[in-house]
């Protein structure tokens, strides 16, 4: 689908960028200043906090009282649900295109939006995702393996593809078509919401040849058995026999390490 540009007023940021916090002191000091440094400004960002018990709250708080070139929001969540934190954050959004950038997370290099945003700013895309490098957590310059998507084919979501999420950039109006983020869901909520919109053929999704974001690794952590039958469940939500993808997703992963 094309958007009109004109429909869009100069005031509004162009990205909305979420961000969702939790005791998340120890790094979020990096990813606020990745989008700082960022050359393209016209940008809002969205923090959304569950409960922290930390400095986290401070630290945002002293960001928010600085003299900044863009937007910044505190959202407090008495929930602590990831998805329904993300899901908040974007209910509050006023930007063009949405992306997440978690807490431990930044971007890539200071001209990630400004890149992205020539690409999208003739509105003929629903969005775009691009490439991550994971690296070490103590050690933000040690690549670790890096995710290397590729241009979307509709065959391949049954062999498990999907695009790397926190490199996504979508039109807010794809959310408002196609809904949220599945509550339901505590760890693949992400799979199922990529399944969900990737497999509509009416959607323009861009891929960019780019590091969007590097990803500290040992965030997180994961319970592998309910991360995989949740996989199951959102493949079957969507009419897709779990095997096949199940098994392609889980050694692609071997794959980014070379």
């Amino acid at each position: 689908m094309t958007y009109s540009s004109k429909n869009l007023n100069k005031t509004i940021p162009f990205f909305s960028i979420i961000t969702i916090t939790y005791n998340s002191e120890r790094y979020l000091k990096d990813c606020i200043e990745s989008l700082k440094a960022q050359t393209f400004k016209n940008i809002e960002h969205i923090l959304v906090d569950s409960n922290s018990t930390d400095n986290t709250l401070k630290i945002i708080e002293d960001y928010i009282n600085e003299k900044n070139d863009y937007k910044i929001y505190l959202i407090k969540n008495s929930n602590s649900g990831i998805y329904d934190s993300i899901n908040l954050g974007i209910s509050h959004t006023s930007g063009a295109y949405i992306g997440l950038l978690h807490s431990d997370d930044f971007f890539a290099n200071n001209y990630v939006l400004e890149n992205i945003y020539n690409n999208l700013k003739e509105f003929k895309y629903d969005g775009c995702y691009g490439n991550i490098d994971f690296v070490s957590k103590n050690d933000k310059n040690k690549i670790i393996r890096t995710w290397q998507s590729s241009k979307f084919k509709k065959y391949k979501l049954y062999f498990g593809w999907m695009p790397p999420h926190t490199s996504l950039f979508l039109h807010k109006s794809v959310f408002e078509r196609y809904g949220l983020y599945d509550v339901s869901f505590k760890i693949a909520s992400d799979y199922e919401f990529i399944l969900r919109i990737f497999k509509k053929e009416e959607l323009n999704i861009l891929f960019l040849p780019i590091t969007i974001t590097r990803m500290r690794l040992g965030g997180m952590s994961v319970n592998y058995l309910t991360s995989t039958l949740e996989d199951c469940k959102a493949l079957i939500k969507h009419n897709f026999f779990p095997f096949v993808p199940l098994f392609f997703k889980k050694i692609s992963k071997i794959f980014q390490y070379f």
